[in-house]
């Protein structure tokens, strides 16, 4: 909810301001995006945009966000990767807005412009996990795991590694980041996409949203 306000709230009070300004809109929605892929206060390092994305076109044009939502939710159940999901999720959205401006709807062109400078900006965010789809090494989430309650990772083995080292398996749960006690104190497991037996690692990667 907190990425739709930071999407929703920068394109209602330019609305507002304005009284309906397509461009000073456009440029509101485009600037609270960048922001959340590279905040200033998290050192240019922070979220994938989408959410945030989702929350400006909520404001600009919902039809197109119900018409593009059907794309995201299928691509991420069937392939079970939310980064291809999030990537054609936001793609679809184009020609959503084409969809409605060929149809006559309160949609002017501003908007369409929007919507695809938009898609770029969270297909950039993405860079690390195209690269990982294309290799075939991006994380996967587990569809059982969506009902389950307790603890984020639920630790499934242990074992022995190089040198006496304690290796962790864990089953991550769906973008939940959790804590591990483990040699050596504090280690941080961020399960973004969620997987299943890996490693420990600090989390220095990028929320989804």
């Amino acid at each position: 909810m907190g990425d739709l306000a930071k999407g929703a709230l920068p394109v209602l009070a330019a609305r507002l301001v304005t009284g309906s300004d397509p461009v000073v809109e456009a440029l509101c929605g485009g600037a609270a995006v960048a922001g959340a892929i590279w905040s200033v206060f998290a050192g240019f390092r922070s979220g994938r945009g989408v959410g945030t994305g989702v929350g400006t076109m909520l404001v600009i044009q919902p039809i197109a966000v119900l018409l593009a939502a059907p794309v995201f939710v299928l691509v991420t159940v069937l392939t079970r990767y939310v980064s291809l999901g999030s990537l054609l999720g936001s793609a679809a959205i184009v020609p959503a807005m084409l969809l409605l401006l060929a149809l006559g709807a309160a949609t002017p062109f501003q908007y369409v412009v929007y919507a695809a400078v938009g898609a770029a900006f969270i297909w950039l965010a993405h860079a690390d996990n195209i690269d990982r789809l294309i290799h075939g090494t991006e994380r996967k989430f587990d569809l059982g795991m969506l009902g389950a309650s307790g603890p984020t990772a639920e630790h499934v083995g242990r074992r022995r590694g190089p040198g006496g080292r304690a290796d962790v398996e864990a089953r991550f749960r769906w973008a939940a980041p959790c804590r591990d006690r483990g040699l050596g104190g504090h280690v941080e497991i961020c399960g973004t996409y969620g997987r299943q037996g890996a490693q420990p690692h600090r989390g220095e990667g990028r929320s989804a949203s």
